[in-house]
This record gives C-alpha cells, structure tokens and sequence, in this order.
C-alpha cells in the first residue's frame, strides 16, 4: 500500500460571497448536471475536488456519476473521491484507491448516539476521557470515514468499528486501513484511505478561485 497516493485538502467557506458562489458553480457547471440545485456548501465542496483534481492530480476535465449505492464516483478514472461539510468548513480527498472522510463541529456527547452506534469499549473510553465531546467527535469522524470508504454510509454498522484505542493518535492504522484525525478552529475531521502516506493541506477560497480561473 505504501504506493497509494492520497491528497486531503480542507477550507473554510464560511465567509463565501455571492459573487464566489456565482463564480463555483460556473466553474463546476460542466461536470455535472445537477449543479444549479446544490445548496451553498454542496457547491463548495464540488469547487473543492475540481482544486484538488487540477492541482494534485493534474485532472481538469471530469464527470462525476452515482454508482448504484449512491456513492459518487469520476466517470472513466482511476481515482476515487470523497468529501464532507459541516457549517461551511469541507474536506475533500482524492485517491487512488477508495477513501473517505468527515468533518463534524464539536459537540457535547450524545448518550443516546452513543449508546445506539458506539461500541461499548468506546463508551467507556468516553466515560474516563477528560476531552470528552472533542473525542465523542473524534470517534463519530473516524466510524463516518470508514464507512464512506466503504460506501455503506450509516446502514454499514456504525458500533462494528471501534477507535478507542487511538483516540490520542493523530494517525494510527486499523482494520487493514489508514487513518488521520485532526482538530482545527473547533472541528474535527476524519480521513479513511488505503494509503500509508496521507498528505493533509489547508487551502482558501483566494487560492482555490485563483487556480481554477
């Protein structure tokens, strides 16, 4: 796996302007057909892979289709995507092999949540942690990138994965697979990939409009 090459940019778009907007969905209006009914951070997020595909990849024509599962996949390829957004921060990341991610603001534990789709060793994990929303956050990020790595989304058994062994590592490997977790301004974010060497970069919106004019 040590050959896999896997790039995760994030941003903040909370500060977006109208006239950015205008100017993301005509950027991403060739790429697929449903561009005009994306909400904010839906676009966003689509202006955020064609970044990370023209520069990291050096991609810059694409289409983006459904697989029958719903996962969303680059027509003719050989590159896997996913992203995430949570009040207008996003991530995405591109692979060449299957990857995914999440991003989740912190928030206070959630006993039911937790007692419905955590495993029980993470539950008592959560009991004895004296970071206790920051690592409900954190394990919540980690169950969401495996399973969007999969593809199963929710209904792929959120409480079969359990990460409270790793909840001090920043990246640790697990179940065969890579992963790297971080805080930044209050969010967490979560990265599921095949590939041992996961290269994490900030952008903004200025660098983002300015390599895709």
């Amino acid at each position: 796996m040590a050959d896999k090459k896997t790039v995760a940019v994030y941003c903040d778009f909370s500060l977006v302007s109208d006239e950015e907007l205008n100017t993301f969905r005509s950027l991403v209006a060739t790429h697929m057909s449903d561009y005009g009914k994306m909400r904010d951070e839906s676009l966003c997020a689509r202006a955020l892979l064609k970044y990370v595909l023209c520069k990291y990849f050096d991609v810059k024509d694409f289409t983006i289709l459904k697989a029958e599962n719903g996962k969303p996949y680059l027509e003719g390829k050989d590159l896997y995507f996913n992203f995430s957004h949570c009040l207008k921060r996003v991530i995405c990341t591109v692979s060449d092999s299957e990857v995914g991610c999440d991003v989740q603001d912190i928030r206070p534990v959630n006993e039911r949540v937790t007692k419905r789709f955590f495993a029980s060793d993470e539950g008592q994990s959560l009991s004895l942690s004296s970071k206790k929303d920051e690592h409900f956050t954190k394990l919540w990020t980690l169950k969401e990138a495996i399973l969007k790595y999969k593809g199963d989304g929710i209904s792929g058994g959120l409480d079969f994965y359990s990460f409270s062994d790793f909840l001090s590592y920043e990246s640790f490997c697990a179940y065969g697979l890579n992963f790297h977790s971080f805080k930044k301004d209050g969010f967490i974010y979560g990265i599921c990939s095949e590939s041992e060497d996961i290269l994490v970069l900030g952008t903004d919106i200025k660098d983002i409009l300015n390599n895709l004019k």
